[in-house]
């Protein structure tokens, strides 16, 4: 399938003109065929350069082959190493000190980490990249988000889209289970960045578009009903999968950041990358966000058994700096920077109690743990703690203060102002 975006670009009733940099989303089974003609369509004729790593290899140099008329420099493959590969200040460098600076182009042929790298790379270099996914394991091929761990603490750098996605159906699916399961996760988890998206037009009056709002959870519940033809290896599921990821990355371009896509279940994935009170995940992105998701949709659950707001709203007495300060150390003070201004200040008890019918209507309307966790399970994804090498001991500390890795109004901030 090739995919027209056509219709989604241009003014929309929420006020904003939604532009979109991919040219070209094509899904189809060799489509690696394609990718020379598709390039040239797009006047990327000379001085490429391909990007993955080891694990990938195989597919850029066969990339690499259907390019070789465009890819006239010395080295047009770099080559990372798989092993410790990380979206990390030390690995852009490493990626970057191969590149020859006559290079034009870039394609990043691998899954998200590559992905991530390439963009970056990219954005700085001024130069466009096309994407060739290797599995469908993330949202980030056709995102605009880089968030990487800069001198150890996770930071969000704005990044450009690739002008083209080329999907082959052939590649993506014989990628290993594990990574196809992290995607169904990292798609489900939607359901709780869209809760939030809207938790903050409730509260903040934030912007908001009903239209990418629509995509993306029409995306994401396609993804829901295809979870058990995905696990069965049918075609047109696994490409459902692959397009709800995409989707996901359009909707970044559209809105212009994350805030579609991205809410408390990423929040918990990137606290737990820091390290700050428990070891390192042992743990694919998507694995860490799907048991974020069900982490935090347990939390905002406890929203419905409240029947008088009144007697459970309270003051908001600002962040807990001490705890912040004994938890993060050397990071308190760019944590206390990111929360700049804080956007808790004008939430009164009075509001809470005058916006709780709708806060409850929120979390009543995204999936129940109840009826996700089976679902995932059965579709081989990580549902629990223990899978991904932490244990539940650290849950209560997680929610404290994972809401403060980003200034970004969540549900799970909503809640420090209820006695729950």
């Amino acid at each position: 399938m090739e995919i027209n975006l056509a219709q989604l670009k241009g003014n929309c009733e929420c006020g904003r003109n939604h532009s979109i940099t991919t040219k070209t989303i094509i899904i189809e089974p060799h489509a690696i065929e394609r990718i020379l003609d598709v390039t040239e369509a797009l006047e990327l004729k000379s001085m490429g350069c391909i990007i993955c790593d080891t694990n990938t290899k195989p597919y850029a140099d066969a990339v690499a082959e259907k390019l070789s008329a465009n890819l006239y420099i010395h080295k047009p493959v770099i080559v990372l190493e798989a092993g410790g590969l990380e979206t990390s200040d030390k690995c852009v460098q490493e990626a970057e000190a191969e590149i020859s600076p006559y290079v034009s182009w870039l394609v990043a042929a691998g899954s998200g980490t590559v992905h991530t790298i390439t963009r970056f790379l990219a954005n700085k270099m001024k130069i466009p990249f096309v994407s060739f996914p290797t599995a469908a394991s993330t949202d980030g091929f056709a995102g605009t988000v880089n968030t990487m761990f800069w001198h150890g603490y996770v930071k969000t750098f704005t990044g450009i889209a690739p002008l083209a996605v080329i999907a082959d159906t052939d590649i993506f699916m014989g990628a290993p289970y594990r990574s196809t399961a992290a995607g169904i996760s990292e798609t489900l988890g939607k359901y709780m960045a869209l809760g939030d998206w809207q938790c903050g037009r409730l509260f903040l009056n934030e912007p908001f578009c009903d239209r990418i709002y629509e995509l993306v959870k029409t995306a994401v519940d396609s993804v829901f009903d295809n979870l058990p033809a995905i696990h069965a290896g049918d075609v047109e599921a696994y490409e459902t999968l692959m397009l709800s990821l995409l989707m996901s990355g359009v909707a970044m371009q559209m809105w212009g950041d994350s805030r579609p896509v991205s809410g408390g279940e990423r929040q918990l994935a990137q606290f737990w990358d820091m390290c700050v009170i428990n070891p390192k995940p042992a743990a694919l992105q998507g694995e860490k966000i799907g048991v974020g998701l069900l982490t935090a949709l347990r939390h905002c659950e406890k929203v419905l058994q409240i029947s008088s707001p009144e007697r459970k709203a309270l003051e908001y007495d600002g962040m807990p700096q001490s705890v912040i300060k004994s938890k993060f150390g050397s990071m308190f003070e760019t944590i206390l920077k990111e929360n700049q201004p804080d956007p808790m200040k004008s939430i009164t008890p009075e509001m809470m109690v005058e916006k709780f019918p709708g806060l409850k209507q929120i979390v009543s309307s995204m999936p129940s743990v109840r009826k996700l966790r089976p679902y995932m399970q059965a579709a081989g994804c990580v549902t629990k703690m223990e899978g991904i090498g932490l244990s539940n001991e650290i849950i209560p500390d997680s929610l404290l203060l994972a809401p403060f890795v980003r200034r970004r109004f969540t549900i799970m901030r909503v809640l420090k102002l209820l006695k729950i």
